[in-house]
């Protein structure tokens, strides 16, 4: 395997563990726990637009407007 690819499988793996990461925050909220202590402390819902990534900043930006769309349930 080449540098590129090696760095590309890399960049794919991390993006995929945040995915995880921002799913299980998201059913531990659905589970009743605080939105604080789960959703919030993960960065990249801070402020989805700064995220490079547009895989990514596209799913930051989902996980933020279903949280609010079951808020206002």
């Amino acid at each position: 395997m080449n540098a590129p690819q090696k760095k590309s499988s890399i960049k794919v793996m991390f993006t995929l563990l945040i995915f995880d990461a921002l799913f299980a925050s998201m059913v531990s909220w659905l589970e009743g726990n605080s939105v604080d202590q789960v959703l919030f402390t993960c960065l990249y819902l801070h402020a989805p637009a700064k995220i490079e990534d547009k895989a990514l900043r596209s799913f930051g930006h989902a996980n933020r407007r279903q949280g609010r769309q079951l808020v206002d349930c």
